[in-house]
């Protein structure tokens, strides 16, 4: 079974190794106030979800499930989960990808359309309800 839940303030350094595990070349920095969910299985940790509430935008900083968990729908709870935290807000959400990201249907099915700015693919939704 899979749970998904928010990140405890104690937990961030055990966050950050798991991030620096499934993207082995980001530089992560969780600031307070940063949304960072923890997707556990079997009581461990094997996704989280990690996001930025700014002014006029809401940034998906990050997605990520071990390699060995995915295909369970853990990435599917996160983002249900990561909606239904922002639910009230009108603002729009984007992220930054490639166009070879796994989690690209993903993102699609959830709303994100592509906005191409030279090599980079940003993603945006319109708003988050």
């Amino acid at each position: 079974m899979i749970t998904v839940r928010m990140l405890k303030p104690e937990e961030i350094e055990d966050a950050l190794e798991l991030i620096a595990s499934v993207f082995p070349d980001s530089e992560p920095d969780i600031c307070e106030g940063d949304v960072v969910l923890l997707a556990e299985s079997k009581g461990q940790a094997v996704g989280f979800c990690h996001a930025v509430e700014e002014e006029r935008r809401i940034v998906l900083q990050g997605l990520g499930v071990e390699e060995s968990a995915r295909g369970h729908g853990i990435g599917t709870a996160l983002m249900d989960e990561l909606f239904r935290v922002f639910s009230r807000s009108d603002k729009p959400m984007v992220l930054t990808t490639t166009m070879s990201n796994p989690a690209l249907e993903l993102y699609h099915h959830y709303g994100f359309r592509v906005k191409k700015f030279g090599s980079i693919h940003l993603l945006e939704r319109k708003c988050v309800n």
